[in-house]
């Protein structure tokens, strides 16, 4: 679609829908251009040049409306390029590519459009009420369709039934299309087909220009579509749960074709607004299931009502007057045998009528309308209620059976009817056998374990978890698994790498969940360590209990959790934990942190002739490690992320054998209880040997602490100068060093070391020279000094048979002055005149 056909297509969905500008207009050639050109690398777009100020405000202006948000990455670029990209959720890519496409300003959400999260996704097909997986013969409407977030579960679900999907922006649209779907109408208002689907599954605008109340129309039209005996579940504003004054003929509407439940809270903030939302399920029979028969009552509302009298303690007090006003004969000699048109009727329909009133004021039980079948009923309970308050004196100075919670109202019931209830007291509580008629928690589980093994477990699983804000919503959540054998396990990952942490516990009742990772392990750490702690699902929270301590944390179903990298096969050979923690402290933290560097963000993995090598460099310094050994497989070759090789030499080091197994993409380490995985870069490392210099002029070995703590003096004066640089020259029986910064002075060092060869200076970066001396181990160290241009290569062995080799590249001794400063003349002091 070129730019005319795209403008009347939005023209003509305005006049359609009375939506003003329901885009922003073109954009700039500039803009266009720039968008065109990015560089899309799964959800991260990257521009490729530096831009005007306007074209990117511009441009971020445009990716900001499609769910867009920029991520630094390091300093400025020496080209001007800003170092960082913008990040997309991953429905929103194919928005960047119609974008580019159209070469309009996206629409500033004229039509109150906020994708389902994942999390909403469930809730909504849960309540459907659908058929097993795979079933064929149904058809479904997604009214509006957004990107497909309900309509791709849909499909995922059921591949061979009919699914429809109808949406009104065209860059959404676009998407769809992209997806395999067909939408077949833009405005969901004015599409008919008649009532010819089994399940309607919706997310609405809530309101519009012009009508603050659009979600109601969208509902009513959706009804209109439903198919006798189907189900819609629609997401609704959290509002009409209230029942306010310009809801209650809508809410009565609902009322008699099914059920209203509050959403929790935050459901849409991964969408960018945090409206408070409930979720609406209605099922289109002849006669609403609130009027059918209910446990045994005529009705479920006259059941709830019956429920919520006799269990208040405002209107228990209120039935304790009637009943005097009846035993006095305030109603006549008879009131029960005068029926519906007696005073009893009418000061009983206003009791129960106030019962009601009070329920709908409450969003768990909003959608209680009594008929005069239902009064008739309640009438009747009545007389049983006052036949016990006449049977026990007792109970005249106020000592019924004390009021207990009310029942939170149940899913709309199926199947064969539940036995009639029991009634103890006067009060009716549901039987023991019909547990159907109540919904249970979505997921249950319910394990102690002990504190130190817990924190232990989850420290490790939450270590690639980000603590920075604005991250995916997905990346906080931790995953944690209770088995019927007593195993818990728990998951985390940042998408680059995961953990898997194992952990032997109590497990009453197996289950899985998915909580807040970084709250739940702060919790953790600052229980009792001598106290074990239970964990359990409560509805949709997960409750830690420590001794004293409670904790209730919001928690989501197990399919929240992404996921990470894994590797399916067998282990290909091991290591020691220790040497494992020790390779990967060596090197991780040399590679570079500029993503624009490429391969040389990561570290590289290699088998050599019979030792395990690693390899990372920024260009300015460059760190080999090895270590001896055996059965080593051929062919192995990865380039890792360093965040992912750093955490996995911390939680691996000071443990058994490590197993390491690898595939195409990931690379994974499995000790005891633990497994740890990341995904591999592709692409071909650079040839470091290269750069690694030949014959050094001079070598120099002396003590680490000793030449460590003279670089951190010495530098002291040329951490504000360019370059940082400090001048090393081997003479003799020593190692000097000097500073030089113009704006504070000189320092110089001298250490004793064994020096073979000739005379040599070179200049370094005091910062690296010093970094990598931090990561020494051994006692002693050997310097490699490869003169001017050559740099120095530190060689460090220690006892554990690691061999490690960092190279620091040389600062030209051209743009210094490499004269040695002059020590300072001794002043000579004057003689003191001697007392007589």
């Amino acid at each position: 679609m070129d730019a005319a056909m795209w403008a009347a297509a939005l023209a003509a969905e305005a006049a359609s829908t009375g939506i003003d500008a329901p885009d922003g207009g073109p954009l700039t050639q500039a803009a266009a251009a720039a968008i065109r050109d990015a560089v899309i690398e799964g959800t991260r777009v990257v521009l490729d040049r530096a831009l005007p100020r306007e074209v990117y405000e511009e441009v971020r202006d445009a990716f900001a409306r499609i769910g867009g948000r920029w991520v630094r990455a390091g300093r400025r670029r020496d080209d001007g390029i800003p170092s960082g990209y913008h990040a997309f959720p991953p429905e929103s890519v194919d928005l960047v590519r119609a974008l580019a496409e159209t070469g309009r300003m996206p629409p500033r959400n004229p039509t109150s459009f906020f994708p389902s999260p994942p999390p909403v996704v469930d809730l909504v097909v849960e309540a459907a009420d659908l058929p097993s997986p795979g079933a064929s013969g149904y058809r479904f409407l997604e009214p509006h369709a957004g990107q497909g977030a309900i309509a791709d579960r849909i499909r995922a679900l059921y591949p061979e039934s009919a699914l429809d999907v109808v949406e009104i922006l065209e860059l959404n649209r676009r998407v769809l299309v992209r997806k395999g779907y067909r939408p077949i109408a833009a405005d969901f208002l004015r599409f008919n087909p008649g009532p010819v689907y089994d399940r309607i599954l919706a997310n609405p605008p809530f309101r519009l220009p012009g009508a603050p109340r659009a979600y109601q129309a969208h509902i009513r039209h959706a009804w209109d579509l439903l198919a006798e005996g189907g189900v819609l579940v629609s997401v609704a504003p959290a509002g009409v749960l209230h029942a306010q004054r310009q809801d209650r003929e809508f809410n009565r509407w609902l009322a008699d074709r099914g059920r209203m439940e509050e959403l929790p809270d935050g459901s849409f903030e991964a969408s960018g607004t945090g409206v408070a939302t409930a979720l609406i399920t209605l099922e289109k029979r002849s006669v609403g299931w609130k009027r059918r028969p209910f446990q045994g009552w005529v009705s479920w509302n006259a059941w709830q009502a019956a429920l919520w009298a006799d269990n208040t303690s405002e209107l228990y007090e209120q039935e304790l007057r009637m009943y005097e006003q009846i035993r006095r004969g305030d109603f006549g000699r008879a009131p029960f045998d005068e029926g519906a048109s007696g005073p009893l009727a009418a000061a009983a329909r206003a009791f129960y009528e106030k019962a009601a009133e009070q329920l709908n004021r409450r969003p768990l039980y909003a959608g209680v309308y009594l008929s005069d079948e239902d009064h008739r009923a309640l009438l009747r309970h009545l007389a049983d209620r006052y036949q016990e308050y006449v049977a026990y004196p007792e109970s005249r100075d106020g000592s019924l059976p004390r009021p207990v919670p009310p029942c939170r109202p149940p899913v709309a019931p199926r199947g064969p009817r539940a036995a009639p209830p029991e009634r103890t007291g006067g009060c009716v509580r549901p039987p023991a056998g019909a547990p159907s008629v109540y919904p249970s928690p979505r997921s249950l589980m319910d394990f102690t374990i002990p504190s130190k093994t817990l924190r232990a477990a989850v420290n490790a699983a939450a270590d690639p978890l980000p603590r920075r804000t604005g991250v995916l919503p997905a990346l906080i959540l931790l995953r944690v698994d209770a088995h019927a054998d007593g195993r818990t396990t728990y998951q985390g990952t940042d998408l680059e790498f995961a953990v898997q942490a194992e952990a032997a516990a109590e497990v009453r009742v197996p289950g899985s969940l998915c909580v807040p990772g970084n709250q739940f392990k702060d919790i953790v750490d600052k229980c009792d360590p001598e106290s074990p702690i239970r964990v359990r699902s409560v509805g949709s929270g997960c409750v830690i209990e420590s001794g004293e301590s409670r904790f209730q944390l919001a928690a989501g179903s197990a399919t929240e959790y992404v996921g990470g990298p894994g590797v399916p096969g067998g282990p290909a050979f091991a290591v020691s934990g220790d040497v494992l923690g020790s390779m990967a402290g060596r090197v991780s933290w040399v590679a570079s942190a500029e993503e624009t560097r490429g391969l040389l963000c990561g570290v590289l993995m290699e088998v050599g002739a019979a030792s395990w090598r690693m390899v990372a460099t920024n260009g300015h310094r460059l760190a080999i490690t090895e270590a001896p050994i055996d059965a080593l497989p051929h062919g192995f070759k990865h380039v890792v992320p360093p965040q992912f090789l750093a955490a996995a030499g911390r939680l691996v080091k000071g443990r058994g054998p490590v197993a390491v197994a690898f595939a195409d993409s990931a690379v994974e380490f499995r000790v005891e209880g633990l497994r740890i995985a990341g995904r591999t870069l592709a692409g071909s490392y650079p040839n470091y040997a290269q750069v690694l210099p030949k014959g050094p002029t001079a070598v120099v070995q002396l003590p680490t602490a000793a030449l460590l703590q003279a670089v951190r003096r010495t530098a002291t004066v040329v951490r504000g100068a360019e370059y940082k640089p400090i001048i090393f020259r081997a003479e003799g029986h020593g190692l000097r060093m000097w500073g030089r910064n113009p704006d504070i002075g000189t320092s110089h060092e001298e250490v004793q070391a064994a020096v073979l060869g000739s005379a040599t200076t070179v200049a370094c970066n005091a910062g690296l020279m010093e970094e990598v001396l931090g990561h020494v181990t051994a006692p002693e160290v050997r310097l490699r000094i490869h003169g001017e241009q050559g740099g120095i290569l530190v060689d460090g062995r220690g006892d554990d048979h690691i061999r490690s080799l960092w190279m620091v590249m040389p600062v030209s001794l051209s743009s210094l002055d490499p004269s040695e400063p002059e020590r300072a003349p001794e002043a000579e002091l004057p003689e003191l005149p001697v007392a007589a």
